[in-house]
């Protein structure tokens, strides 16, 4: 990481200074994600109630936690003085459906200050976090996901060439049903994944989200490629993972998934909450 590279803010004689690491961290984290966190996530986002900021950061800081726990990953830490203006986390992440076959380095996150912003932080960070997921991992893709209800955010990511190639969507709860209010049961949804289904991917996540109201465990799904879009069987797939306390609900569209899900995603309750995009990455 090159000093001079390192972009300033003409406003203030305190020059960016980095750090790089990994969990230890993490707390450092803590004043950007709630600062970022009031001013997108206040009250809803993407049409969908969230979480009260005193809980957000203890459940985004247990979301980092396990991105830890579970693969490589590192966290890049910029200041002024005393103050963190910015950090990229990211980690290692399997190849990505229509963006190619090489390891991807995924931007779980990307915030600077406001007073920052304009100044080049961002994007510095960003190519910062690549070349470390280049040198580190071999990676050939970079790959993030931008929150639906944020056009500043796809405007800046577009900029640099990130192309969109997928989407997800959320529903808290069934339609009727108040947020997670079940107790988990976790042998049943050990035989539900275990089942499985010739229709859908299943998994199921820890929660409760971090943005978002949610179960205390999320199921996870995506259609087959090119299954035609089928709200009932959809609905059917999931009834028992609610039934066993895992009521909150993420739906992973991509390139092969049959363009008529939104329309019958939209019809079940869920909202589009989030935008992948990747973009390829130079190899020098």
């Amino acid at each position: 990481m090159s000093e001079a590279e390192r972009p300033s803010n003409s406003a203030n004689s305190d020059a960016v200074q980095v750090d790089f690491g990994g969990a230890e961290l993490l707390q450092d984290l803590q004043p950007l994600w709630e600062e970022l966190f009031a001013h997108q996530f206040s009250g809803e986002a993407a049409g969908l109630p969230v979480q009260q900021q005193p809980d957000s950061w203890p459940l985004r800081l247990a979301h980092y936690e396990r991105i830890f726990d579970r693969q490589p990953a590192f966290v890049i830490l910029a200041r002024q003085g005393k103050k963190a203006v910015g950090y990229a986390l990211a980690y290692a992440d399997e190849p990505i459906e229509g963006a190619g076959d090489g390891p991807v380095v995924t931007i779980e996150s990307l915030i600077v200050v406001p007073e920052m912003r304009g100044q080049g932080l961002g994007g510095w960070l960003l190519e910062e976090a690549e070349a470390e997921g280049i040198d580190q991992w071999g990676a050939e893709v970079s790959a993030l996901e931008v929150p639906a209800n944020d056009p500043a955010a796809a405007e800046f990511y577009g900029r640099f060439g990130f192309v969109e190639r997928g989407e997800t969507w959320m529903r808290p709860a069934p339609q009727g049903e108040a947020v997670g209010t079940q107790h988990i049961d976790d042998d049943r949804l050990g035989d539900l994944l275990d089942e499985g289904s010739e229709l859908f991917a299943l998994g199921v996540e820890e929660g409760p989200d971090n943005i978002w109201l949610s179960s205390e465990v999320l199921t996870l799904c995506q259609p087959e490629p090119g299954y035609p879009a089928d709200p009932a069987a959809l609905e059917a797939v999931l009834a028992p993972f609610a039934e066993a306390g895992a009521s909150s609900v993420l739906v992973a569209l991509d390139d092969s998934s049959d363009s008529n899900w939104g329309e019958a995603l939209t019809s079940l309750g869920f909202h589009r909450v989030l935008r992948l995009v990747t973009r390829p990455l130079v190899i020098d």
